[in-house]
């Protein structure tokens, strides 16, 4: 029996020494450890994850993420010409001007306002003068005048046979170029109206004969009677004309309508509006192109001589919902 109970005491004796042993405490590290693991989706690409090994003492910081730009990015101007390719030097004196003026701002594009050529030469009444919008690469917008359907096939050389009618985006503007020539054609009036409907939108619409002028021609009692309401109903904006040769203004229902033909041909005299006629705000017998720029409040209208002198400056009120606004915000014109 003595070796049972010296193996018993043994054991006893071994049991007792590792109660009473201390250990020591594990070290906890507080370096992060990288896991890496795969998503399961169509194209699987590793997602890195990190697990901190120890739990924090304080809350994350979260990452405050960049500031949403609040407006568009600005949007270059818009220069506006009617009744110009003569060839003669008031038409080079005005390209000078705008060349110019394209030279120290962004122009998106230059839209006419029909009469672009009086003469067959395209290199005269075009190339020559208005070489360097393709050099600085500015598009053309054309609207086709009475004049240019004497000479169609001048008109598709110079301007790479443009369409009778068309719509353009200019940032968040859309601009229309109507045939005034051709009211009566069934495709074009359903085109306006599908063109013009639900469009909640700015817009703008150039056209050649103006519904409003006291001038050499006068009012154009078909584009009154069968596109006015059109463009008040539709919310348009800036109505843009030519024919006569000379810069004149109105505001009829909240719509802007502008005469703008003095881009180098004879200049009309302007004649007394009678006394039912819409108020003729602003105009003068000059020759001269528009500056049309854009921002958050709307449009802001620039009219320009050949020697740089401002003749009027107005502001368009942006329209909300396709509901004229009433316009010539800001005018700031002196007869001269």
């Amino acid at each position: 029996m003595r070796p049972v109970r010296r193996a018993v005491a043994m054991i006893g004796l071994l049991l007792a020494g590792c109660a009473g042993q201390t250990a020591a405490p594990a070290s906890v590290s507080t370096t992060p450890v990288t896991v890496t693991t795969t998503a399961t989706t169509t194209a699987p690409q590793a997602i890195t994850t990190t697990i901190p090994s120890a739990i924090p003492t304080s809350a994350p910081t979260t990452t405050t993420p960049p500031p949403l730009p609040t407006s568009s990015p600005p949007v270059g101007q818009l220069l506006v010409i009617g009744d110009f390719g003569s060839g003669g030097s008031a038409e080079y004196a005005i390209a000078d001007a705008m060349h110019s003026w394209a030279e120290s701002h962004d122009v998106a594009a230059i839209l006419t306002t029909g009469d672009n050529l009086y003469i067959n030469s395209v290199d005269k009444a075009w190339s020559t003068p208005f070489g360097w919008a393709a050099e600085m690469r500015i598009p053309v917008w054309t609207t086709w005048g009475n004049h240019d359907n004497q000479r169609p096939n001048a008109e598709d050389a110079a301007f790479d046979s443009p369409p009778r009618w068309s719509e353009h985006l200019w940032g968040d503007v859309r601009v229309l170029s109507l045939d005034s020539t051709s009211i009566s054609s069934a495709d074009q009036q359903s085109w306006i109206e599908s063109a013009l409907s639900g469009i909640l939108g700015p817009m703008i619409v150039a056209e050649h004969h103006p519904p409003y002028s006291c001038s050499f021609h006068g009012d154009s009692r078909t584009v009154q009677k069968d596109w006015v309401p059109i463009f008040q109903q539709a919310g348009v904006e800036l109505v843009l004309s030519g024919h006569e040769h000379n810069y004149q203004r109105f505001e009829v229902g909240g719509v802007e309508y502008i005469v703008t033909g003095g881009g180098g041909a004879g200049l009309y005299p302007l004649t007394g509006c009678s006394f039912s006629h819409p108020e003729r705000i602003a105009g003068e017998s000059v020759h001269h192109f528009l500056a049309i720029s854009q921002d958050s409040g709307g449009l802001r209208v620039q009219v320009i001589s050949s020697d740089g002198s401002m003749l009027d400056t107005f502001d368009v009120k942006q329209v909300i919902g396709g509901l004229p606004a009433v316009g010539h915000r800001g005018t700031d014109y002196e007869q001269r």
